[in-house]
């Protein structure tokens, strides 16, 4: 291609409409392989994908009440719409008997509820999310299937990096298909894959919480002996059971270990009947 351009750049030298053409057209190749308008995101793992060379994390995604399940209604106020994309989904039972839907009622990720109680509908199940990024609107897309009778939601969530708290407004319905729009700094992405700090299992604190008593066990009986007049090594609390504690061991291993040979392990003046 570029040997191409080039043979034609030298044809053309004698006419500047010729020199004007090829530069126009370079810069037409060069900006139209620049970025990719959508770009396809990996599947989503607990909220959290890469699209082409940027990462997504919307696993702390919450609504302005501190919570992961989002509400909104039509502008005639005749549906409420709840969403919850963050662990199994929301409940949206709402106290309602029509309230029934196909498959895992809690993988419901986005739920139509009448606000007559009249019963709801589910939009789509949260096991069914596929993202994709909007570069020229700098926004990423969330499209949701699996709903009551085929329903689908589209959710575009605008980048905004002053948005900590997500936003979540109801927008337009189609023909069975329902899209809604969020704002949120989870929605810019970045260079670096999310981290997240791993959970302390129970052994590991047990291990913390023991250290932190034999600290304040030393300290507290030192400083009692301290105001006592004790010094130096008088100061070690209850002294004579821990300078006794190695004998002590000691002569519980041994007896142990004298039951599994077989004898008694300790030596008896009295003779057996």
């Amino acid at each position: 291609l570029f040997l191409f351009l080039f043979l034609w750049m030298m044809r053309s030298m004698g006419s500047v409409a010729g020199v004007v053409g090829v530069v126009v057209l370079v810069v037409a190749l060069f900006s139209g392989a620049t970025v990719a308008e959508i770009i396809t995101c990996d599947a989503p793992q607990n909220l959290q994908a890469k699209c082409g060379a940027l990462y997504y994390d919307l696993s702390n995604m919450k609504s302005a009440a501190g919570t992961f399940l989002f509400s909104t209604t039509d502008a005639k106020g005749d549906y409420e719409y709840d969403m919850q994309l963050a662990g199994s989904g929301i409940n949206i039972q709402k106290n309602l008997a029509q309230c029934t839907f196909p498959g895992t009622p809690t993988n419901v990720g986005i739920a139509q509820i009448r606000t007559d109680g009249g019963g709801c509908y589910s939009l789509g199940q949260t096991t069914t999310q596929s993202w994709t990024f909007d570069n020229t609107n700098n926004a990423l897309i969330i499209d949701i299937s699996g709903g009551d009778e085929g329903r689908t939601s589209k959710i575009t969530i605008a980048c905004d990096p002053n948005q900590g708290v997500a936003t979540f407004a109801y927008q337009s319905e189609g023909v069975l298909s329902y899209a809604f729009s969020m704002a949120y700094s989870g929605a810019c992405g970045s260079t670096s894959a999310p981290t997240h700090k791993k959970k302390t299992d129970g052994g590991a604190i047990l291990v913390i919480i023991f250290f932190v008593c034999l600290i304040l066990y030393g300290a507290i009986g030192a400083g009692i002996l301290f105001s006592q007049g004790k010094q130096g090594v008088e100061l070690v609390p209850q002294l004579g059971m821990w300078s006794n504690l190695w004998g002590l061991i000691k002569d519980g291993n041994s007896f142990v270990f004298s039951k599994l040979r077989g004898s008694s392990g300790t030596t008896s003046s009295y003779q057996k009947m």
